[in-house]
C-alpha cells in the first residue's frame, strides 16, 4: 500500500527555510554580541559593528521582502 503524496513543502524546502531563518538571525544576533563585547574596550569600534549589523539587517529585510512580493505576482506552475 502507497501512500498518498502530502501537497506539503518537500524536506529540501522545509530545509532551505530553516535555514534562511537561521542565517537571517546569525546576521542580525551576531554583530550585537560582538559590539557588546567590545563595548568597554572600544566603543567606537562597537558602535560601528553595531552600525554596520543595522545596515545588514536593513538589507536583507529589504531582499526578504522584494524576493517575497515578486513570487507573489508571479502565475504559479500548477
Amino acid at each position: 500500500m502507497r501512500w498518498p503524496r502530502s501537497r506539503g513543502p518537500s524536506r529540501g524546502e522545509t530545509f532551505a527555510r530553516k535555514l534562511r531563518v537561521a542565517l537571517v538571525l546569525t546576521i542580525i544576533v551576531a554583530p550585537l554580541t560582538v559590539a557588546v563585547a567590545w563595548l568597554f574596550y572600544r566603543p567606537m569600534i562597537s558602535l560601528g559593528i553595531v552600525a554596520l549589523g543595522a545596515a545588514l539587517a536593513y538589507g536583507v529585510m529589504r531582499v526578504g521582502v522584494k524576493n517575497r512580493t515578486a513570487s507573489m505576482t508571479e502565475p504559479s506552475a500548477a
